[in-house]
């Protein structure tokens, strides 16, 4: 039984799985199982993912039925075939380093947690990638209350136990599209009140046009429909604040991510 599973929602991303499927390839911690979830692909993706699972073994095609039209489906069934007892999340145009899985099981093993995240940064096709040169030992404790004022656990960075994610999942309604992981990753936080980051990159975020968060007035109206909607434990709701959140999010998150290029 490998000890993480990793998930790949993977929709016409020809351009750029290679180089993600060779940066989960070439972590330092080999003990994995890769799931690369075609979701009605019009493009070469298929073939790109039948070709690759021939030359590793960890990796499995599963072509899904139908379009789903946002990752959160592929996501929840790669949470059902997962063996592992992680849970690790990438998107098919994103990309790790090495050390990425390593690093971040040895922290929650010394702290006793059952989430982590990283740091990420961005970068173009233009300008090319290059990871920065960090210091991976630094750390921050992220609770419910900073989740909600601000999302700062980037879904390509995240691993979490398995019992964890397996409560809550996705929810695949197209009107959390983009936000899903706004949704399922503020009930892991509630539960487990707290997880942790590491502050150094060991994420690359490749930003693009045409991406599903590109739009920032479509992002926002799904933040606030997401936080609106949420309901605690003990099946209470945010009322007022869940706008007050809304806005303090994208105020603390905008000029970061556009002039710092880190999250």
């Amino acid at each position: 039984m490998p000890a993480v599973s990793v998930i790949v929602p993977v929709y016409n991303a020809q351009a750029t799985l290679h180089d993600t499927l060779e940066s989960i390839s070439n972590q330092t911690f080999a003990d994995l199982e890769v799931f690369l979830l075609n979701d009605g692909s019009s493009d070469s993706s298929g073939e790109i993912i039948d070709e690759y699972v021939k030359h590793d073994s960890r990796f499995q095609a599963v072509h899904l039925e139908k379009n789903y039209g946002a990752p959160a489906a592929p996501r929840n069934i790669g949470i059902d075939l997962a063996q592992g007892e992680w849970i690790a999340f990438i998107d098919s145009d994103d990309i790790w380093h090495s050390e990425k899985i390593e690093r971040q099981l040895d922290v929650m093993k010394k702290t006793d947690t059952f989430f982590s995240s990283t740091s990420m940064f961005n970068f173009t096709d233009a300008e090319g990638l290059l990871f920065p040169d960090n210091n991976f030992e630094g750390t921050t404790i992220i609770t419910f209350d900073m989740q909600l004022r601000q999302f700062l656990t980037p879904t390509s960075s995240v691993v979490v136990a398995k019992e964890v994610i397996s409560k809550f999942r996705f929810n695949e309604s197209l009107k959390y599209k983009a936000r899903e992981d706004v949704d399922c990753f503020l009930h892991c936080h509630e539960l487990l009140e707290k997880s942790i980051k590491i502050n150094g990159a060991m994420l690359a975020y490749r930003i693009r046009d045409g991406q599903i968060s590109g739009s920032k007035i479509k992002m926002i109206k799904r933040h606030y429909y997401v936080l609106k909607n949420y309901k605690r434990l003990d099946n209470s709701g945010l009322g007022y604040k869940a706008l007050w959140y809304t806005i303090n999010h994208f105020v603390r998150a905008f000029f970061p991510r556009i002039f710092l290029k880190r999250l």
